[in-house]
């Protein structure tokens, strides 16, 4: 009888060309390796902490004990089912380490700011609030973070350029009577972003740390004479071009804005 390879097993053997028994066969296209240990509901609390120590990877510059999960190149949270409660590696970390249950309204936080990290010694037991404020203090927050979010697809220097470039051209369009304005379409094509990323810059909806609005408010405020029809007299409110509604009625009509001045009604049709 042909005995399985691995040292210690002594199955028969159930694949002939990996010389595998059938349980060791089983790990290793599971999880690639052989030595694989599969821990269930009923595992002891020393079963659990050896498997998660299979599984980690020790950063010897930061200290980190990196969690792998099954079927993973890259470090990630994972979870552990213990005591008939369902936990994250890092809680069950802590309960072993300090002998004792987690609070159902504590958190366990992360001095190194790394969640794979499952070293006992870089997780402190805290309140949501202190969470939050641990958040807020290193600057981790959305808000704080801009270039730095996950889903941040350009960096803080082109966010500040996108609102300077469509502000200004749009402020002087306002001045000049003018049609140049950098619209959102035009931003996203140069940038290669969609419209929606760019409009959420231009509202002050996204980077918010870096306040835009307050930094380029020149460009918000219009001088009154700017909001008076440009034709020379006229103290009407401006509407399209630099005109008043009755000048550039007259303007698109007759192509000249004073011959509004002629007709009692330009827009209506003599019978």
């Amino acid at each position: 009888m042909n005995v399985c390879k691995v040292d210690g097993c002594e199955l028969e053997v159930a694949y002939e060309s990996s010389g595998l028994c059938n349980k060791h066969y089983l790990r290793w296209r599971r999880h690639g390796d052989v030595h694989y240990i599969e821990t269930t509901r009923g595992s002891s609390p020393e079963e659990i902490y050896r498997c998660i120590l299979y599984k980690v990877k020790k950063d010897p510059i930061t200290g980190c004990w990196n969690y792998y999960p099954s079927g993973s190149n890259k470090p990630k949270t994972g979870g552990v089912n213990f005591k008939g409660r369902q936990i994250g590696v890092h809680v069950f970390m802590w309960e072993y380490q300090n002998k004792k249950q987690r609070p159902d309204d504590m958190y366990i936080c992360h001095t190194c700011d790394n969640p794979p990290c499952c070293n006992p010694e870089h997780l402190w037991l805290g309140t949501p609030q202190d969470n939050s404020d641990d958040m807020m203090v290193k600057k981790r927050s959305a808000k704080h973070n801009c270039e730095n979010n996950g889903n941040s697809k350009i960096t803080n220097a082109q966010a500040e350029e996108i609102y300077r470039l469509h502000w200004k051209y749009r402020y002087l369009s306002k001045i000049s009577a003018t049609r140049n304005v950098m619209s959102a379409k035009i931003l996203a094509l140069e940038y290669g972003v969609s419209e929606h990323c760019i409009a959420n810059i231009l509202i002050d909806f996204t980077f918010k740390g870096l306040k835009l609005r307050d930094k380029y408010a020149k460009y918000h405020s219009i001088p009154d004479i700017v909001k008076k029809c440009k034709v020379a007299g006229c103290l009407e409110k401006r509407r399209g071009w630099g005109y008043c509604k009755r000048h550039y009625a007259s303007f698109c009509q007759y192509g000249d804005p004073l011959k509004a001045k002629k007709l009692k009604n330009p827009r209506r049709r003599k019978k």
